[in-house]
């Protein structure tokens, strides 16, 4: 599956100085707010907890989500606060399934890019003298390893902890509680006991 082309937001950030505290005044700054989002999409608008009903930035989040596997840059690019996404997400069961598809497209892209370096290889162009004389297959070890560690169970790193007693025999556990319980009377010290005989 191609990656789907998606044109970048314009966000100007740089800010006139001005007044006393080099700051801009409030109309200012709303006539700077308004350039900003002139010909991008508005950004769905919070209510405390994120609540919201405007739906309109889910596919531009989802094709975003597909292609980078990013939630916070998916937000970005669909102008939407992370909050609002994750909110539409427990709301919304149509789009968590949407978004979990996405992720899963975004996997298929990466096993894809893994086999294309580690099996089929990448053309690496060779120069001489500033001039492209030749190109070399070039592949990648560690992505074929990844690859062979996803697929065959016996190329998967294996780790075992095991606990012993003294020679190699079983473990013997005593559980103590953190605190005895209010009506515990503890037992005579066995010393004690012998000294008092």
């Amino acid at each position: 599956m191609d990656p789907v082309q998606i044109p970048p937001v314009r966000h100007d950030s740089v800010r006139q100085g001005g007044g006393a505290t080099g700051g801009n005044t409030v109309a200012e700054s709303q006539a700077d707010q308004t350039s900003r989002t002139e010909g991008t999409p508005q950004r769905a608008r919070e209510n405390p907890g994120g609540k919201t009903t405007d739906t309109s930035w889910h596919k531009l989040f989802l094709e975003s989500l597909r292609n980078h596997g990013i939630v916070r840059q998916a937000c970005k690019e669909a102008v939407v606060g992370r909050r609002t996404a994750y909110t539409h997400r427990d709301r919304f069961p149509e789009f968590a399934a949407q978004w979990e598809d996405a992720l899963e497209d975004h996997r298929d892209i990466v096993r894809a890019e893994v086999i294309r370096r580690g099996i089929q290889g990448v053309d690496k162009p060779i120069f001489y003298q500033g001039e492209r004389v030749d190109t070399v297959k070039e592949y990648s070890d560690r992505m074929l390893e990844l690859h062979a560690k996803a697929l065959c169970p016996e190329y998967r790193e294996k780790h075992q902890l095991e606990h012993t007693g003294p020679g190699g025999g079983g473990l013997t556990v005593t559980i103590v509680p953190a605190t005895p319980p209010a009506d515990h009377k503890p037992e005579p010290d066995a010393e004690a006991e012998t000294e008092g005989d």
